[in-house]
């Protein structure tokens, strides 16, 4: 299910290195947009559903997913 985060503020307010220990701790694929529905994070099941890294994934549409 996607919900749409409709905030100007960053993507959470966690620093992200321990963000990405939440995330990765998930065996379900997440992935995080702002409000611009650009992606701001994802864990290890979502690098494996989308074929891509983290790295990658960060900063695409999440219409580029689609």
């Amino acid at each position: 299910m996607v919900r749409p985060h409709l905030s100007s503020r960053p993507c959470l307010n966690l620093s992200p290195s321990y963000l990405q220990t939440l995330l990765d701790a998930l065996p379900t694929a997440v992935i995080l947009a702002d409000g611009n529905l650009r992606l701001c994070a994802a864990n290890a099941a979502a690098e494996s559903l989308c074929g891509r890294s983290v790295l990658e994934l960060k900063g695409l549409h999440l219409a580029d997913l689609l």
